[in-house]
C-alpha cells in the first residue's frame, strides 16, 4: 500500500493498494479497515500493470479525513488464497485546543490556599502535537493572557489527546483567573475561556493549642485557656499564659485546626529557663506567650453528599526579637528578666 500523506481535516484522504501476481489475473477484492474494523465498502482490484515480467493490479480507496482516525492505522486486505494485506498510519492535521481538567467533576473553578502549592491539569489535542502553556489574565493590562514561566510535565500521550500537569505557587491575595492554551501553528485553533481560582483565608477561623516538648521529638498538647483572642481579616491571634518553675529548655509550638482529618503547625520556638540567685527567691516566673496562630487556610470540595474540607497552613509572623511566630515576656512584680 501506498505511504499515507499528511492531510488536511475535512479533505478527502486517498490510498491505493497494489498486488503482484503471476499467472492468470486473481479474482479477489480489496477490503479496508481502520484498526482491523471493517467500516467501508468492498473495492475492486483492476489491472495497471500486465507485461511478462510482472503482473500489478490495484484497487483505491478514499475517505474525507476527520480527526477520530488521526493516528488509527489503515489497514487493506486482497481476498484470495494467500489473504496478502499491508497497513499504513493516518494523520489527519487538525488546529491545537487545551482546556483545564478540574480536580472534581463538578468543580467549575478550584480553591486553593494562599501560598500554596498546586497542581493545575491540562488537556491537549492536535496534529502536530501542540506545545502547551499555562495562562494568566492580567487585568491591569486590559485583561491580556501572559503565559507563565512554569513547566509542563507530560502525564499521559493517548491517540486522541495529551494530559499535563503544571505546578503554580500562589502568591496573591486575591483570586485570579488562569487558561490553558496550546499552539501548533494550525489555523482556526480553539481558545479555552479559563477557570477562576479563589484563594482562601483561613475560613472557618481555626482551632488553636499550644504543645510542648523537652526534646523536639515527643510532643504534649497544653491544656490551656487562652487568656487573650483577637481575629481580624487574615489573622487569629490568640495569647497563652504559662507558669514554669523548672530551668532547661522547653520547646512550644502552635497548632492549628479547623478540619477533622488535617493540622497545620507553626515554627518551633525553644526557650531556656536559667536561674539566677535574685530568681531563686521566685516561687515561680509568669511567663506569657503571645503568638499569631496559624491561619489555617481551608478549602471546601463538594463530592456529591459530602464534604471534604482540606486545610494548608499560612503563617503571619508576629514582630518580636526571635525568629518565631511568638515572642517571651518574663514578668516579676512589675520587674522584668531577660530570656534565652
Amino acid at each position: 500500500m501506498t505511504a499515507l500523506q499528511k492531510v488536511e481535516e475535512n479533505v478527502n484522504l486517498t490510498a491505493k493498494c497494489c498486488v503482484r501476481f503471476s499467472g492468470v489475473f486473481p479474482n479477489a477484492d480489496c477490503r479496508w479497515f481502520i484498526n482491523d474494523t471493517q467500516n467501508f465498502d468492498v473495492t475492486k482490484l483492476i489491472i495497471v500493470n500486465n507485461t511478462l515480467e510482472e503482473n500489478v493490479s490495484c484497487c483505491a480507496f478514499s475517505l474525507l479525513a476527520k480527526r477520530n482516525v488521526h493516528r488509527q492505522s489503515l489497514k487493506c486486505l486482497v481476498e484470495n488464497n494467500l489473504n496478502a494485506f499491508d497497513k499504513s498510519p493516518i494523520y489527519v492535521l487538525h488546529p491545537a485546543h487545551a482546556w483545564w481538567e478540574p480536580p472534581h467533576a463538578f468543580a467549575s473553578s478550584m480553591i486553593a490556599d494562599r501560598s500554596q502549592t498546586v497542581n493545575v491539569t491540562c488537556l491537549s489535542e492536535g496534529y502536530p502535537s501542540p506545545a502547551v502553556h499555562l495562562q494568566i489574565k492580567n487585568t491591569d493590562e486590559h485583561d491580556q493572557w501572559f503565559s507563565l514561566p512554569s513547566t509542563a510535565e507530560l502525564l499521559e500521550d493517548s491517540i486522541t489527546f495529551q494530559r499535563w500537569q503544571f505546578q503554580l505557587r500562589l502568591i496573591n491575595n486575591t483570586s485570579l483567573f488562569l487558561r490553558c492554551f496550546a499552539s501548533n501553528n494550525q489555523t482556526n485553533a480553539t481558545i479555552d475561556e479559563g477557570f477562576l481560582v479563589e484563594i482562601s483565608h483561613g475560613y472557618p477561623i481555626p482551632n488553636v493549642h499550644l504543645e510542648s516538648s523537652k526534646d523536639g521529638e515527643i510532643w504534649h498538647s497544653l491544656q490551656l485557656t487562652s487568656v487573650s483572642n483577637v481575629t481580624s481579616n487574615f489573622t487569629n491571634r490568640v495569647i497563652y499564659q504559662l507558669n514554669t518553675t523548672v530551668p532547661g529548655t522547653t520547646y512550644y509550638r502552635c497548632l492549628a485546626q479547623n478540619s477533622n482529618d488535617e493540622l497545620a503547625y507553626s515554627d518551633i520556638l525553644h526557650i531556656n529557663v536559667q536561674k539566677t540567685i535574685q530568681q531563686l527567691l521566685m516561687d515561680y516566673m509568669v511567663l506569657i506567650i503571645p503568638f499569631v496562630a496559624v491561619a489555617a487556610v481551608a478549602s471546601l470540595i463538594c463530592l456529591r453528599d459530602q464534604a471534604v474540607l482540606k486545610i494548608t497552613a499560612v503563617t503571619e509572623r508576629a514582630k518580636s526579637r526571635t525568629s518565631t511566630n511568638c515572642k517571651t515576656d518574663f514578668k516579676d512584680q512589675g520587674r522584668n528578666h531577660p530570656s534565652e
